[in-house]
């Protein structure tokens, strides 16, 4: 439900937009708030046409994906994350979040060269590595998924996530 101070932000953002429609910051925050305001369709076209105008623009890259996640667009927000990766191929946070998509979408080998690659980069991400575990697990690779978990424990002995894992990899040995 919009509120006042909900049509009043979105009043004078639309009124900065118009005035400078070509702004980043601008396309950006306008869109922010029209998803937010169940305004997605009308998010989503002004996100493209700034990536069309400049695409190396990953704030408004990620903003696209996230949006098209939450409207259960799965292969655009895909699409938007794997774009976003090339542009800055060390954002761990891009990466990390779409493994998370690549792994609900059931699409473990993707998720799992991915998460391989995080961990590259920072061995000691804990969620990257829960999360790689999952992946093997539900791919039934399961002694990779015990050697993962036990990796995740070794960073946090007492984290329950990685403990309940562990025993539910423990059972299909």
């Amino acid at each position: 439900m919009m509120t006042g101070d909900n049509i009043n932000a979105l009043a004078a953002i639309k009124q900065a937009y118009e005035i400078s429609p070509t702004s980043n910051k601008m396309s950006i925050r306008y869109a922010s708030l029209l998803h937010k305001t169940g305004k997605s369709e009308s998010a989503i076209n002004i996100l493209i046409e700034l990536l069309t105008r400049k695409p190396q623009t990953m704030r408004g890259r990620v903003l696209l994906a996230e949006i098209y996640l939450e409207t259960s667009q799965m292969e655009s927000s895909i699409e938007q994350y794997q774009i976003a990766i090339i542009t800055e191929s060390d954002n761990l946070n891009v990466k990390f979040k779409l493994a998370s998509i690549l792994v609900t979408q059931k699409l473990y080998n993707q998720a799992n060269v991915l998460l391989t690659e995080l961990l590259t980069q920072k061995s000691n991400h804990l969620a990257a590595r829960i999360l790689l575990a999952q992946s093997k697990f539900f791919n039934s690779e399961i002694q990779q998924s015990l050697k993962e978990i036990n990796l995740a424990l070794k960073l946090e002995p007492e984290n329950l996530v990685a403990t309940n894992l562990k025993i539910k990899i423990m059972e299909h040995l």
